[in-house]
C-alpha cells in the first residue's frame, strides 16, 4: 500500500495523534490498515478491523484506487464508510496525500 510507505518513509512527526485504520475490501478479502501515529508512526496490516480506532475509512478497491491514481473519489463511489473521529482522518490524509500526486506519491516510496 502506498500510503504505508509514505507514512515509514516520513521521518519527521505526522502532526496528528491518534490510530487511523483504512480498510479497502473486494468480494473475496479485505485489507485494513492501521496507524498509530503520535511522536512517530507506526503501521500494520490487518485481516480484520482492528480493535481500539479512533477514525476508520473503509472503502472498496475501485473506489481506493481511483483515489490513488486520480487523487479524488469516482463520481460515485462504491463503499465509502467514515466511523469515528473524521476530523483526525481529514489531517492524517491531508497530510500523506494533499501534497502528493500519485507520481510523487509512487517516487516518494521508490526512494530507500
Amino acid at each position: 500500500m502506498l500510503l504505508d510507505a509514505l507514512v515509514r518513509k516520513d521521518l519527521t512527526p505526522p502532526g496528528v495523534t491518534g490510530n487511523v485504520c483504512i480498510g479497502v475490501t473486494r468480494p473475496d478479502r479485505q485489507l485494513f490498515w492501521l496507524a498509530k501515529v503520535g511522536a512517530a508512526a507506526q503501521t500494520a496490516f490487518y485481516d480484520q478491523r482492528p480493535p481500539h480506532v479512533d477514525s476508520c475509512l473503509v472503502l472498496d478497491a475501485d473506489t481506493a484506487e481511483n483515489v490513488l491514481t486520480k487523487g479524488a473519489l469516482p463520481a460515485t463511489p462504491g463503499r465509502l464508510e467514515m466511523s469515528g473521529n473524521a476530523s483526525l482522518m481529514f489531517d492524517f490524509l491531508n497530510r500523506y496525500l494533499a501534497a502528493s500526486s500519485p507520481l510523487q506519491m509512487r517516487i516518494a516510496t521508490a526512494r530507500g
